[in-house]
């Protein structure tokens, strides 16, 4: 009988259907167009993931700059505000911060230095 043919029989766990579709003959998981399914939701989840983290670890940084500067640690100060102007997009920004930090800590020249640069680039 369907036994012996190697059908299913009775519906038991463990048997194959053979009249069943296989994943790999189910369209089902495309897209309504016909196109194969994307990972972009994935893909935009991860980019919010990782622009959060960025700002997270500016904002971190932004902190340590002001209390190291506060506390009169200037080049320490200096090194966090220089992350935060290769990190960011506010050049002009971190670029004054740095160049008071240098300036607080005596570093005069290199002071006048970033704040020639910032006149150049906001002079465009």
């Amino acid at each position: 009988g369907a036994e012996a043919e190697g059908m299913s029989v009775g519906g038991l766990p463990g048997e194959v259907d053979r009249n069943m579709p296989t994943p790999e003959s189910n369209n089902s998981c495309d897209s309504l167009d016909g196109s194969a399914p994307t990972q972009n939701i994935d893909v935009e989840e991860d980019g919010r993931n990782q622009a959060f983290a960025e700002e997270k670890q500016q904002k971190q940084w932004e902190e340590i700059a002001g209390n190291l500067e506060n506390e009169g640690r200037y080049e320490e100060a200096v090194h966090y505000y220089t992350k935060l102007l290769k990190h960011t997009g506010e050049e002009s920004r971190w670029q004054m911060r740095r160049s008071a930090a240098y300036f607080l800590g005596g570093n005069f020249e290199t002071s006048l230095q970033d704040c020639v640069r910032v006149m150049q680039r906001e002079r465009g």
